[in-house]
């Protein structure tokens, strides 16, 4: 896609901490059109990171997703979809861990993890960022799955 950031429709799962905190205020430094955030439990971090980006003059809105949850990804798409018209940058960050080193997970632990990163991926494939041009990447399959579970 080649249009005008500032005609673009942002969406970042994990949008409110870490890595998608910084791609999100990265992001909103292009100045699109608008940016949802989408963030599983921590509300603080969700109002200060929507503050910090309406802060810097970008149309910003935070909803609730649980990734491992498809029906509650695929109420995220379409309500992006009916309040934006699309979605043209899809970043995939969210992660369900129990931030923990590897050697110290459960085998439930791991499974969620690895699953919540499937599920992540999956999702991916099937939005519609990922047609007719438009724009979709995943950090969390390897970086948070992984490089926060082996942190030493």
């Amino acid at each position: 896609m080649n249009a005008p950031w500032e005609d673009r429709v942002v969406l970042i799962t994990g949008g409110t901490r870490g890595i998608g905190r910084s791609i999100a205020l990265r992001l909103a430094e292009e100045r699109p059109r608008h940016i949802r955030l989408a963030y599983c439990m921590n509300h603080e971090a969700a109002r200060e990171t929507l503050a910090a980006i309406e802060a810097m003059g970008v149309s910003a809105s935070v909803t609730v997703c649980e990734v491992s949850d498809a029906e509650m990804q695929k109420d995220m798409f379409a309500r992006l979809r009916e309040e934006w018209g699309r979605v043209d940058v899809f970043v995939a960050n969210a992660a369900r861990t129990a931030f923990r080193p590897a050697l110290e997970l459960d085998q439930r632990s791991w499974r969620r993890t690895m699953q919540a990163c499937t599920d992540c991926s999956t999702s991916r494939l099937r939005s519609p960022a990922t047609a007719k041009g438009r724009h979709a990447t995943s950090t969390s399959q390897t970086g948070s799955a992984f490089g926060t579970c082996l942190k030493t």
